[in-house]
């Protein structure tokens, strides 16, 4: 078994302390975000849609980034009769 360490400055999610890697991470996914729901229609796209194309690590790393992006932002969605959601918003 793994033992990590936690760092309060990382995310739990993530256990490497390379904080430009993790900036660029972030940009990385905002721009794809971005390229995403320029290319739809909607200015949003479900979280669970955008996630299941992506590795276990992948989803791992972009889960503990989440709280981080800036030009994105992630709400909750409910519905009466629909199920409830979490959405990415530009």
């Amino acid at each position: 078994m793994k033992n990590y360490n936690y760092h309060s400055f990382i995310d739990g999610f993530d256990q490497s302390c390379d904080l430009k890697k993790e900036q660029q991470s972030v940009r990385y996914y905002e721009s794809d975000i971005l390229r995403k729901i320029n290319c739809s229609k909607e200015k949003q796209v479900s979280v669970n849609k955008y996630i299941s194309d992506l590795s276990p690590k992948e989803k791992r790393r972009f889960l503990g980034l989440i709280k981080r992006f800036e030009h994105v932002k992630i709400s909750y969605c409910f519905e009466e009769g629909m199920t409830r959601q979490y959405l990415i918003i530009a």
